[in-house]
């Protein structure tokens, strides 16, 4: 049986904000990659997340 994963985030944005990132591909693509603590990829060619890391 698969074990579930339960996470946290705390945020100083207001919930109309997060649903905005949420919505906006580059917006939300920025957030994931400042989570992990890296740049954002900023060229539409990058294979994905924080600069084209697979």
């Amino acid at each position: 049986m698969a074990s579930l994963i339960h996470q946290k985030v705390t945020s100083s944005a207001s919930p109309r904000e997060l649903f905005n990132i949420y919505l906006d591909s580059k917006k939300h693509g920025a957030a994931i990659c400042r989570s992990a603590g890296k740049p954002a990829a900023d060229s539409r060619h990058s294979a994905g997340c924080c600069g084209g890391e697979r």
